[in-house]
């Protein structure tokens, strides 16, 4: 139990701070020059929101998974109601559908990759 509230606020956090980090990430991405032959759509969901708002969800998300030691579901759990509390917030619930989707896309990896099993450290040789 007290893991799973150790999880939803460490996941609150990394949601409202992923979304913090994210306007100026998406802003600086946003400012790149698309190619002449690029699709402006795909150019949005892969440069645009896929580096400026799922990268740094990933990061931020995977760190906290890190740090807490947590279960990745209450963390993810978590991290929707703060990232969608800061859209609520900041007035852009409305209109923010591709910044929220690049944001659980790159929670729910962080997500997937930290719940692998890590493999066990070898012993050094001559120990016993």
């Amino acid at each position: 139990m007290r893991n799973s509230i150790n999880g939803l606020a460490w996941g609150l956090a990394s949601g409202v701070l992923v979304g913090l980090a994210s306007v100026h990430t998406i802003g600086y991405t946003a400012a790149f020059a698309m190619p002449a032959a690029a699709p402006v759509q795909l150019w949005d969901a892969l440069v645009v929101f896929g580096l400026g708002a799922g990268l740094v969800a990933f990061l931020v998300h995977l760190a906290a998974l890190r740090l807490s030691r947590s279960a990745p579901l209450p963390l993810l759990c978590g991290f929707a109601c703060g990232a969608i509390g800061y859209m609520a917030a900041s007035g852009l619930l409305v209109t923010g559908g591709a910044a929220l989707a690049a944001w659980f896309i790159g929670a729910l990896a962080a997500s997937l990759v930290a719940g692998q099993p890590r493999k066990p450290a070898t012993p050094a040789p001559g120990a016993g």
